[in-house]
């Protein structure tokens, strides 16, 4: 929802003005964590709201203070039918079976209504409780502030089946709206609940409302204390314009193909970025640093870059570029109690350098994996060192990095936004430029994938500020395709041969309107953290929101209609004949089924008879903890029942005298401890037998 996502409670109690615009006073955050008395737990919507605090010692405090903590749950209601399917069987030949099919729907309005009379639940009110009391305790402990109110609690309802993004953008309008001009409408009396809802919606259009439980005095005054609004947001992009160190990063999107298209990309386009810098500042000798020995030879480089792939003028200028493998020195310093490598000990012939040359490094992000938790910190060292080397060189230099997300997150990418370096790295004042590899938005809000795999925008991020154009990486074409299961590749090779389910625009008509793609550049700046599509365009206004705001019992009716979630009813396809060319047949309402479906039983299985001339183990005919008494007193007491039983009903007059003989026998085996002489009786007697 885009909503920022902190790792931590001090990140947004203390510094929650990294959050916000200029003029706001609260702040929504999502997926917020939190240990209660129940278990650990993350809290769906929390609501803070800027505050000074005044210390004991007159000093004053910025804080953003929790005012509302807020737990969402999806309803949901479906429609079934039975299908007749057709199968062939070796048994029975031809059949049709039925098949049971579900298809998710709407709520009704009676169905929605019930939803949110039953809303909360007993369960509900618990959670939502537990993590207000303790975001409360964290509060208390990071600021002192002791005379905090509980948060307000509530839950927000919502059908799932309507579009994603109509739900997302309303109830971050619901939330806005709700908290900045009409929090003090929030009251009502003890055993009442507040149902907040769009108003310019009509019912049928919009299920979407938030439900608030009782409100107290002090939750009540704590709403409508007015906040303070951030006054001033310094954002520093730690670039420096005298530096000569280039950085690239690339930022993988949200899909399992994120990765792999986010790191061939990188090298793609960087090898063409450094062909045409080489061009154009006329550098004639390129060294590329490997640190993590994935470029070791220069075949396998080739390879691994898919050099053979590109241009012939990249091939060419490949060939010209000196790649040295830096993994042996780094490897025996942090495994082998060496000694730290420099960029004089990697590169010999530093000193005899020509100035119209460029020092590439990669492969960082590798050797970070590679290198175990006990050596980051030597790590991180060594990476201090390396930059510095650099810049004492005062040659030109192009180091592939991997950026970092940070806690703010992107509403059209659905993933956290990325960060060069943070304040602390050692790229913080040496870096002049910053080249940005981005994916393409996703098609619609809730989706992954790419719109267009083989589009990359590119971002050249400076102190003047941010230029952005598209490249395009014919490798990459359909590249998310190759990460879906089989029956989602059949599905997709099966609809680009009948020209059905394509995509909804071109690519080259993308990349010829100008319209079309520069909304796909704007869109891809909302992965940069402290940079937005404002910076290309004006800046859209907000709009103004009516809520509905409705006073409901906190309990709901116990004579209400019960109602199960989610839903299932029984909905079977209308059957009805198609006319003319453009009607398609309707599916029968009764399938014809023939045969029921058949589950496999679990049947004997006779194996044949296998002789062995093997001498059992000792171990196996021994048994370990067998009771005999145990087991011969149980047998004893069943035969015992078994007589009773057989009295209480009509028996043959032989049956009383063969009882009577039976029971003397039993005693007499229970003096001997043996049960020969009961064996004996029952295989002489007549009666028995």
């Amino acid at each position: 929802m885009g909503f920022p996502q902190p790792y931590k409670a001090h990140s947004v109690i203390l510094e929650g003005d990294k959050f916000e615009e200029v003029g706001d006073d609260f702040l929504i955050v999502a997926e917020f964590p939190l240990k209660t008395n129940l278990g650990e737990g993350r809290a769906d919507i929390i609501i803070f709201r800027r505050q000074i605090l005044e210390r004991s010692d007159r000093s004053k405090l910025v804080v953003w203070r929790p005012i509302a903590v807020f737990d969402i749950k999806s309803k949901t209601a479906f429609d079934w039918w039975i299908e007749g399917e057709k199968r062939n069987s070796k048994k029975y030949g031809d059949i049709t079976i039925p098949t049971i099919r579900l298809k998710r729907r709407r709520l009704t309005e009676d169905e929605w209504d019930i939803v949110l009379a039953r809303t909360p639940s007993q369960y509900e009110r618990r959670q939502s409780e537990a993590y207000a009391g303790s975001l409360l305790s964290e509060y208390a402990e990071l600021t002192g502030d002791t005379k905090n109110p509980l948060p307000v609690t509530g839950t927000i309802v919502l059908d799932v089946s309507q579009d994603s993004g109509v739900l997302q953008k309303n109830l971050v309008q619901l939330l806005k709206s709700l908290f900045a001009d009409n929090s003090r409408d929030l009251s009502h009396n003890v055993g009442e609940k507040l149902l907040v809802s769009h108003d310019g919606y009509q019912p049928q259009l919009l299920h979407l409302s938030l439900v608030i439980n009782t409100i107290p005095t002090s939750q009540r005054m704590m709403l409508q204390k007015q906040g303070e609004p951030v006054v001033q947001k310094v954002i520093e992009s730690g670039l420096n314009e005298d530096s000569n160190l280039l950085l690239y990063c690339s930022v993988p999107s949200a899909s399992r193909s994120g990765p792999s298209g986010a790191w061939i990309s990188k090298y793609w386009h960087g090898l063409e970025y450094l062909n045409s810098m080489c061009e154009t500042s006329g550098i004639q000798q390129v060294i590329w640093i490997d640190v993590s020995g994935d470029l070791r030879t220069k075949r396998l480089a080739r390879t691994r870059l898919h050099v053979h792939e590109q241009r012939f003028q990249i091939r060419r200028f490949f060939k010209d570029i000196q790649i040295i493998d830096a993994s042996d020195q780094i490897h025996s310093f942090f495994f082998n109690r060496g000694k730290m490598p420099t960029l004089q000990s990697i590169v010999p012939e530093l000193a005899t350098l020509q100035d119209d040359s460029i020092i590439v490094v990669s492969g960082w992000e590798m050797l970070e994996q590679m290198i175990p938790e006990r050596g980051q910190t030597a790590l991180r060292e060594f990476k201090r060192y390396l930059i510095e080397d650099l810049s004492d060189t005062e040659k030109l230099s192009l180091w592939f990095e991997q950026p970092r997300n940070v806690e703010e997150t992107s509403l059209i990418y659905q993933k956290s936004k990325s960060l060069p370096f943070s304040k602390y790295s050692p790229f913080y004042g040496n870096v002049r430029k910053i080249v940005w590899n981005l994916p393409t938005q996703p098609y619609a809000t809730g989706q992954t994938t790419p719109r267009f795999d083989d589009i990359r925008i590119i971002a050249e991020q400076n102190h003047q500020g941010v230029r952005t154009h598209t490249v395009t990486i014919p490798i990459l074409k359909n590249w998310s395709s190759k990460f879906w299961n089989k029956r989602g590749m059949e599905q997709y090779t099966d609809s680009v041969e009948k020209h059905c389910g394509r995509q909804v625009l071109d690519k080259e008509y993308v990349l010829n309107s100008v319209p079309l793609e520069q909304d796909l550049r704007i869109a891809a700046l909302d992965l940069l953290e402290g940079i937005t599509g404002e910076t290309l365009l004006q800046k859209v206004p907000k709009e103004n929101i009516i809520l509905s705001i409705e006073k409901l019992p906190l309990h709901w009716n116990k004579d209400l209609k019960i109602l199960r979630t989610p839903i299932l009813t029984f909905s079977p396809k209308i059957a009805g004949a198609g006319y003319g060319l453009g009607y398609l047949p309707s599916s029968i309402s009764t399938p014809v089924v023939t045969t029921p479906r058949r589950y496999r039983s679990h049947s004997r299985r006779n194996s044949a008879i296998v002789r062995s001339y093997r001498v059992p183990d000792e171990l196996g005919l021994v048994t370990d903890g067998f009771d005999l008494n145990r087991v011969y007193k149980t047998e004893l007491e069943r035969i015992y029942r078994v007589i009773k039983l057989a009295n209480t009903i009509e028996m043959p007059s032989q049956w009383l005298p063969f009882s009577n003989d039976l029971v003397e026998v039993i005693k007499r085996c229970e003096d001997l401890c043996s049960t020969k002489l009961l064996s004996d009786f029952l295989a002489n007697h007549s009666c028995s037998a």
